[in-house]
């Protein structure tokens, strides 16, 4: 789909942040964007860390689908 403000094509959240962004807006990153941002070592290293905090938790799931939605921290 075609953005209106931008004439980007993109979609769900991504769209989303598109047009955030053509209006001049830019959303705080979250830890997904983060994540995408990184090269393969430090995905390695953030693997074994989010292994080790969901060891923490009765439900992993719901503690990477918050975490991952969480804005992300500077210098983490």
């Amino acid at each position: 789909m075609n953005c209106k403000n931008c004439r980007a094509n993109c979609t769900g959240a991504k769209h989303d942040r598109e047009i955030a962004m053509c209006l001049g807006y830019d959303p705080p990153k979250t830890n997904a964007d983060r994540i995408r941002a990184m090269s393969d070592e430090e995905i390695e290293d953030w693997y074994w860390w989010i292994h080790k905090e969901m060891m923490r938790y009765t439900d992993s799931r719901d503690f990477v689908y918050n975490w991952l939605r969480q804005e992300a921290e500077e210098g983490e």
